[in-house]
């Protein structure tokens, strides 16, 4: 995804534990993946994940999303930082998930006042709790970018064509990427893109006015992330 392709970069200087035990791509993409779809919602994240190359997202609509941009609401200016410390701080926080296990009969058991003879601080416990709580309120930001950004776009296209069907539209592609929404007589998910049409997939021989619609940001569900309270052992 974003940070495992570049995981060096990401988690130096900052940050105090020994950490490259944990890093591997494997981790961060499972830890990205939880914290994105419960930010984006399923339609959204797979957006995402395909307009990224290289961990880089390619249109603009993704390169705000991830990286940031200044953007206005009710003519007063939002200075947006994207997503990347967000991320940081999450996964940060699944790394003191990891250190802060015992064993037990069945495998691995995470430490909690209810087996508190098991649990001691780890050295810094404050500082995972801390970073988490960051991300939280980033994602906030993160979710109120989402908010005021989800337009919608009234689209005419110039043709509609099916071949057995896959019906293949052509119009303005501004924003509209593969796994996009788009609104004929119900949602349909774009399935390929080029400069000038795109593809999605229906039942043979229906006929569709020339007039959708589609979201910048799909079927968004936000999950709420919870304050953490730093537990006393």
């Amino acid at each position: 995804m974003i940070l495992s392709k570049n995981i060096e970069d990401y988690f130096k200087g900052y940050y105090s534990i020994e950490i490259e035990n944990y890093l591997t791509e494997d981790f961060v993409n499972a830890a990205e993946m939880q914290y994105l779809q419960s930010l984006l919602g399923i339609d959204s994240y797979f957006e995402l994940k395909s307009d990224l190359t290289n961990g880089v997202p390619q249109s603009d609509k993704w390169k705000n999303f991830v990286n940031g941009v200044i953007y206005e609401i009710d003519n007063k200016q939002i200075n947006y930082k994207g997503i990347i410390d967000m991320l940081q701080g999450f996964i940060y926080y699944e790394i003191y998930k990891l250190n802060n296990t015992s064993p037990t009969g069945v495998g691995q058991g995470r430490l909690s006042p209810e087996n508190s003879e098991l649990a001691s601080y780890i050295q810094n416990e404050y500082e995972y709790f801390e970073r988490y709580n960051k991300s939280v309120e980033l994602s906030k930001e993160a979710q109120l970018f989402l908010s005021e950004n989800q337009k919608s776009y009234d689209i005419t296209a110039t043709n509609i064509t099916e071949v057995v069907g896959t019906y293949t539209v052509t119009c303005d592609m501004t924003n509209i990427l593969i796994n996009s929404r788009v609104l004929f007589d119900k949602y349909y998910t774009v399935k390929t893109v080029t400069g000038t049409n795109f593809t999605f997939e229906a039942e043979t021989g229906k006929t569709f006015d020339l007039n959708f619609t589609f979201k910048l940001y799909n079927n968004l569900s936000f999950k709420k992330f919870n304050i953490l309270q730093q537990i006393d052992y």
